[in-house]
């Protein structure tokens, strides 16, 4: 279950994610998010996201290039976006 709150004024928007980014989740984010304006105006708090799937990562990313800032993230969830952004290891021949 992800709990999804928006708070803020007209020149900064704070959206909290609270629980889990995963399933039919990932995609109701992403839906209130875009629904909120540009990346400028936005900062999406990490704090009390306990777990991303990986298409809740994919999403994370996703925001995080298109400028919206993500604060508060959690070990495990900086580690899963560290993780997804690195390459797959050679392999030595």
């Amino acid at each position: 279950m992800l709990r999804i709150t928006s708070t803020g004024s007209v020149t900064l928007k704070t959206v909290l994610l609270d629980g889990k980014l995963s399933g039919p989740w990932v995609e109701e984010a992403r839906a209130v998010i875009s629904a909120l304006g540009s990346a400028d105006t936005l900062c999406l708090n990490l704090e009390h996201l306990t777990f991303a799937d990986q298409s809740g990562i994919d999403l994370l990313r996703t925001l995080r290039r298109e400028g919206i800032r993500l604060i508060g993230a959690s070990p495990l969830i900086e580690g899963l976006l560290v993780r997804a952004n690195a390459s797959p290891p050679s392999s030595a021949t």
